[in-house]
């Protein structure tokens, strides 16, 4: 004969044995509707820190492209490098670690404009977490992740 303590260990046992069945159910599909969210701000935040180490070194070329009195612009070429390397790693010595994973002095050109402005541009791709492409499930066309991050910078000289 069952007592009322031993039907109520058993409606508990029962109770939280039903709880993670559920959580092994929910938990895949919210982690499916996280990854779009996740990607979307990690490419948010890299394209916003582009955009600033790419501001920081046009404006660096911008103060430095008029160096005599004549007040015509020129870029040369070891004030070229110095600007990639402050848009790569952050300082005009160089470095190691990029700012963006994969970003290299190669993604970064600078150039003046016909008016004379300095103009940088960067063109990196973006590098996804985990697929190229992000699923629908059937609702739809698959979301390339295969685009690349053009920033471009245009100052005039100081």
């Amino acid at each position: 004969m069952m007592t009322g303590r031993c039907i109520a260990r058993d409606v508990s046992a029962r109770q939280q044995g039903l709880a993670l069945v559920e959580a092994a159910i929910a938990l895949p599909l919210l982690l499916l509707l996280l990854l779009p969210v996740v990607e979307f701000a990690r490419a948010f935040i890299q394209y916003s820190t582009l955009a600033h180490h790419g501001r920081a070194a046009t404006r660096y070329l911008a103060e430095r492209v008029i160096d005599d009195t004549t007040g015509v612009p020129e870029l040369t070429g070891p004030l070229i490098a110095q600007a990639q390397q402050l848009a790569v790693y952050g300082q005009i010595a160089g470095g190691t670690n990029p700012v963006i994973p994969g970003l290299t002095t190669a993604s970064v050109n600078a150039s003046l404009t016909p008016g004379g402005q300095v103009r940088l541009r960067i063109i990196d791709p973006y590098r996804p977490i985990v697929a190229s492409v992000l699923p629908t499930f059937g609702f739809g066309d698959d979301v390339p992740l295969a685009f690349s991050f053009n920033i471009d910078i245009t100052m005039r000289p100081l």
